[in-house]
């Protein structure tokens, strides 16, 4: 149990200082553009704490996944300016805007802003690996000092001396690039590019064995390389090459998913990253750090990809305002957004309500078919189905966040209950309208005996349903 909460405060800090320094990043440099910043957030969800100063709102909230700086006109023409009743709730004093609205700075203010949070988490990144290489081991250097006899290396004409510069064509900033580069050949052969008196040379093929230590295999390289003398400037040089290494792994990977040399299965999400902390935190202190680094680093240049809804799509709008002399349309801005879109906020009026109402009910009617069409299609498993105790989690979780939420789950739950009594299986009532509409048809009623019959073998049906729906969720409780 304590080990279970130890991974959690760790898992809790790591993740709320990358995304604090990358929020942060954005909001320094919003505040020095003159943009009017509403709020600044660490967390998402209820606000835990809340302070009005310079008419900008600083939240701490529930959930640590994330967090956002939430700037005047951001999102012009998609909602509405959030500044009035939002500040006002908090402090009258304070509710007057101390800045522009985003789109009325001038374009390059706009992207250094949007940039800042990935700069921040380079710098968080390379500043985090520099303590450790100042008060750790300054590791190896590329530059191989011993070449082990009769070795494929040695045959391939590796020398000592040679300093490694590439592998297969990629460029590699430390020793542990080098060794990444090798564990990807696939056929246990690299071109390896070395600098050797000043010249470049190729050695091409270069061949490595496999050694068979019991159940497993390592790659035996047959060369070592010096260790680096610790000083300043190698403890600033080796900080900046694996800051470079670390942000190289994002494009290496994408670029492994592209051609096929890793599986979109191997691909690690928040549990992941949290079971790799776990893993980190068992080996100390140092390797926590190491992982922070790694990880502020990736998210930093994950972030400035050109990808709509990152800030690297960011910049490419911002990019063609400045080339083109006006904004992207917002309308199109939005399409291309699709991953992360935002849509219009409606209007609220009787007729609004009405029809957004009746929409939602439709909504809720249609996902009774839908889940039965996932269920047929093999889309989800039976095994996710729940029962009254599932339903009444549910309900418990929705009146912990609310009235609102209690009745949303509310007329989720009748409007379900009508639909599904509607279907034609036997012992609902929708079975019950089958036979109703038979003696329509045939103008007489169906015999008794063989209307009890079918109505016996879906309650049977029915209530092994239940058993089963209501077995999955104590499963799932315990």
């Amino acid at each position: 149990m304590a080990t279970i909460l130890n991974l959690i405060i760790i898992s809790v800090l790591i993740f709320g200082l990358v995304v604090m320094i990358h929020e942060l990043g954005h909001f320094v440099c919003a505040k020095k553009a003159g943009i009017q910043v509403n709020e600044f957030s660490i967390g998402m969800g209820p606000a835990l704490f809340t302070t009005v100063r310079g008419g900008t709102r600083y939240s701490v909230r529930a959930l640590p996944i994330g967090g956002y700086v939430s700037m005047e006109g951001e999102d012009e023409e998609l909602e509405e300016p959030e500044t009035g009743d939002a500040l006002k709730e908090l402090d009258p004093v304070e509710e007057q805007p101390k800045g522009l609205p985003f789109p009325q700075v001038k374009v390059w203010k706009r992207i250094i802003v949007v940039a800042a949070g990935a700069v921040m988490n380079l710098i968080l990144g390379f500043l985090v690996l520099l303590l450790l290489l100042a008060f750790g081991d300054p590791g190896a250097s590329k530059t191989v000092g011993f070449v082990e006899e009769g070795s494929p290396v040695q045959a391939a004409g590796l020398q000592v001396g040679d300093e490694i510069l590439a592998v297969n064509g990629h460029h590699c900033f430390v020793m542990n690039d080098v060794l990444y580069e090798l564990q990807r050949t696939p056929d246990q052969s690299a071109d390896l590019t070395v600098k050797r008196n000043g010249e470049v040379i190729q050695l091409d093929n270069v061949g490595f064995e496999l050694v068979e230590n019991g159940d497993s295999v390592t790659m035996n390289i047959g060369f070592k390389v010096y260790a680096l003398e610790k000083n300043v400037k190698t403890v600033v040089i080796q900080a900046f090459n694996y800051t470079l290494f670390y942000a190289q792994l994002v494009f290496r990977s994408l670029s492994d998913l592209v051609v096929g040399r890793v599986s979109v299965n191997e691909l690690s999400g928040p549990v992941g990253i949290v079971s790799a902390i776990g893993q980190a935190a068992s080996m100390g202190v140092a390797e926590v750090l190491s992982m922070l680094a790694l990880l502020t680093v990736n998210l930093g240049v994950f972030n400035l990809l050109p990808v709509p809804a990152l800030d690297g799509g960011k910049l490419v709008f911002l990019a063609l305002e400045g080339i083109f002399r006006r904004p992207v349309p917002k309308k199109f801005e939005i399409l291309v957004n699709a991953a992360g879109f935002k849509v219009y906020a409606l209007e609220k009026n009787v007729k609004t309500v009405v029809i957004q109402a009746f929409n939602y009910t439709l909504f809720y009617a249609q996902l009774v078919f839908r889940s039965l069409s996932d269920l047929v299609v093999g889309r989800v498993s039976v095994n996710e189905l729940s029962g009254p105790v599932g339903i009444v989690s549910a309900i418990g979780q929705a009146a912990s966040m609310g009235v609102a939420e209690v009745l949303s789950m509310l007329a989720l739950l009748t409007v379900n209950l009508g639909v599904f009594n509607l279907l034609p299986v036997p012992a609902l009532d929708g079975g019950k309208l089958v036979f109703l509409a038979l003696e329509g048809i045939f103008r007489r009623p169906v015999p008794k005996k063989f209307e009890i019959l079918v109505n016996a073998a879906g309650m049977c049906f029915l209530f092994g349903l239940m058993i089963f729906a209501t077995f999955n969720d104590i499963v799932r409780l315990f």
